[in-house]
């Protein structure tokens, strides 16, 4: 299960930004890694690992385009509907911390939003 992580805000900084604030969440996110940054070409990706549900949970976080991220668990082995709960279980705190951090003083648009695919395919 993959999802879109956007906002008005472009990808790349929005990714560091999102970089940044899961460093700060230690308690939720035990390993924050950028394995992969391309600086010239802004693109970059961000990989997470903590406990989710009581199990050991890692995602990812890639730039897709300028203004979309895209997010999926490491762990393909999950049907949909637990895929689907767990990376938003997992995820969710994130945003949440990004999108109320008081320096950022975010106006709506700017805020961290998730859509998962299968839901976009519905639209």
């Amino acid at each position: 299960m993959k999802a879109h992580i956007y906002s008005s805000i472009n990808a790349h900084p929005l990714l560091h930004e999102l970089e940044r604030t899961a460093r700060e969440m230690q308690d939720t996110y035990s390993k924050v890694d950028v394995p992969f940054h391309g600086g010239s070409t802004h693109v970059g990706q961000l990989t997470l690992a903590g406990s989710c549900e009581g199990e050991e949970t890692t995602a990812t976080i890639a730039q897709h385009s300028e203004k979309i991220l895209v997010a999926a668990l490491g762990d393909a082995s999950l049907d949909p509907l637990t895929a689907k709960r767990r990376l938003a279980a997992f995820l969710g705190p994130l945003l949440k911390r990004y999108n109320e951090t008081e320096k950022q003083n975010l106006a709506p648009d700017d805020k961290a939003a998730m859509i998962f695919q299968d839901d976009i395919q519905k639209v």
